[in-house]
């Protein structure tokens, strides 16, 4: 879980990037005089992957409590955060050994939601 999260802020990074890189081309104001729909773009852009920081951040927090067995419900809110934020990778669409890994922390995450499931008995009740 915690290289998903530290993952997903890479991901966030480059996203962020790309965009801003977009919107610095003398192509994108023509795109967007043209197509007056497409100013919002980057706007919601931005929206998006502020969610997924915060995702990414839950999801950091859930796995340090489920190192620590300190909260139920925090660890299995991180995983599910982690799903979440994980699943919307950007980065995996354009660069495809991104996507290979994105597949595989994916599937570690199913993996921890499970154990995270099956071990709630070993959590402290708090």
């Amino acid at each position: 879980m915690i290289m998903a999260g530290f993952l997903t802020f890479l991901d966030v990074a480059f996203t962020l990037g790309i965009g801003f890189s977009i919107t610095q081309m003398d192509v994108y104001d023509e795109l967007v005089e043209q197509n007056p729909q497409y100013k919002s773009l980057i706007p919601n852009l931005v929206v998006c992957e502020s969610l997924r920081i915060v995702f990414a951040c839950i999801m950091i927090v859930g796995a340090f409590s489920a190192i620590r067995r300190l909260n139920f419900g925090l660890a299995l809110l991180g995983t599910i955060f982690g799903i979440l934020a994980l699943g919307s990778s950007i980065l995996a669409l354009v660069w495809f050994p991104f996507l290979l890994t994105t597949g595989a922390l994916f599937i570690g995450l199913l993996i921890a939601l499970g154990m995270i499931l099956l071990s709630r008995r070993e959590f402290m009740l708090t």
